[in-house]
């Protein structure tokens, strides 16, 4: 069933999300330029759209030896939204310029279903894997009105058998064995080959991988990567934790001390080597913005656990200040106040000079 066989039968409630799109043809006018958007035309978007605009993510590096980096480099709107789908770009410096595979992202209404697995947040953000014979593994259209537990399990049976497929048809290649065989150095995986971890591949390990994109999408939006290509490249990298790795961990159990001490060490390291703490703030900030008061402070007592845990000085800081907003939003200065307090202590101890001044300047705008 299409996505518009299925809109037409019957109303659904809609919530916004942005989604992403690849630009499939371009023109320059000066510091303006018109792009096509590959979007299907049942996707509820209109002439007038607000959109932005980005460079792709590239690995290729330039004459000094970078990456092209994922960036926003305009904005616009939508002009065209009948058979084709076209958006005027004012770009934000005029040496920038958008090609053929870069992005726009724009806010529509997508249905509201009961459960969305991440292969819709993958979807949205145009990151579609592929198998072995360059062959997408989901689509948008399908996925924005189907997503369910079932169709989530039967992508992840999908996609493992794919892993299997790959070990089968590499395991006997003479002209790949050095290669097939090259020992994993570190991480989750270590001492393994990359051909056994995709002979020993579990769901699990597909459900940690894809936590990581969607934690690290700028990598990947955009970007029709081979799944066995890219889970081999993840686990030759060490597999790192992600951050929503380590939340689905130890969230249910970081009030459990004995439990919670016990998982820790497993993913201390990159927590403390790759800031997660500051990546978990972020959700505390959306849940603050959204004036979810009891959760934002719940989820911030989470931080606040972790960051002690692991002694790390510029999360402790960062989650006393926002306690402390958490409070102040609330009218509970006396209690904010002290939280401030706190705060000011652990920037100093850590030298973060910028979370000082957030707390000092709080501190100061509280009635006293």
């Amino acid at each position: 069933m299409t996505g518009a066989t299925a809109s037409a039968q019957s109303p659904v409630k809609t919530e916004e999300k942005e989604l992403y799109f690849k630009i499939y043809y371009e023109y320059r006018v000066k510091d303006t330029i018109v792009v096509f958007i590959d979007a299907p035309r049942d996707m509820g978007i209109k002439k007038g759209n607000l959109i932005n605009a980005y460079l792709a993510y590239s690995s290729v590096k330039n004459a000094a030896g970078q990456n092209r980096k994922f960036k926003l480099v305009g904005t616009g709107k939508i002009v065209k939204a009948d058979s084709l789908i076209a958006a005027m770009v004012k770009l934000d410096k005029s040496e920038d310029s958008l090609d053929i595979g870069d992005l726009v992202s724009l806010k529509i209404p997508v249905p509201v279903v009961l459960q969305r697995s991440i292969f819709s947040e993958l979807a949205f953000n145009k990151i579609l894997f592929t198998n072995l014979n360059r062959e997408s593994f989901y689509a948008l259209p399908d996925i924005l009105y189907t997503d369910n537990k079932q169709k989530e399990d039967s992508l992840y049976a999908i996609l493992l058998k794919d892993l299997h497929d790959t070990y089968n048809f590499m395991k006997d290649r003479e002209d790949m064995r050095e290669t097939v065989n090259q020992k994993i150095t570190g991480g989750r995986y270590g001492g393994k080959t990359f051909l056994e971890t995709l002979r020993d591949a579990k769901r699990e390990d597909l459900e940690s991988f894809l936590l990581f994109v969607s934690a690290y999408t700028d990598n990947y939006r955009g970007k029709d990567f081979k799944l066995n290509e890219t889970f081999v490249t993840w686990a030759l990298n060490k597999a790192p934790y992600s951050p929503g790795e380590i939340k689905k961990a130890l969230l249910p159990v970081y009030k459990n001390r004995a439990a919670f001490l016990k998982l820790l060490p497993i993913y201390k390291k990159d927590i403390i080597e790759d800031n997660h703490c500051l990546s978990f703030i972020k959700d505390v900030e959306k849940l603050l913005a959204a004036e979810k008061f009891a959760e934002a402070s719940a989820y911030n007592d989470f931080i606040r656990t972790i960051a002690y845990a692991v002694n790390d000085t510029s999360g402790k800081s960062l989650t006393w200040v926002l306690e402390a907003e958490i409070n102040h939003k609330q009218d509970r200065y006396e209690i904010a106040v002290i939280q401030c307090d706190s705060a000011i202590k652990y920037a100093v101890l850590s030298n973060q000079h910028e979370y000082e001044l957030a707390a000092i300047s709080k501190k100061n705008i509280l009635p006293q």
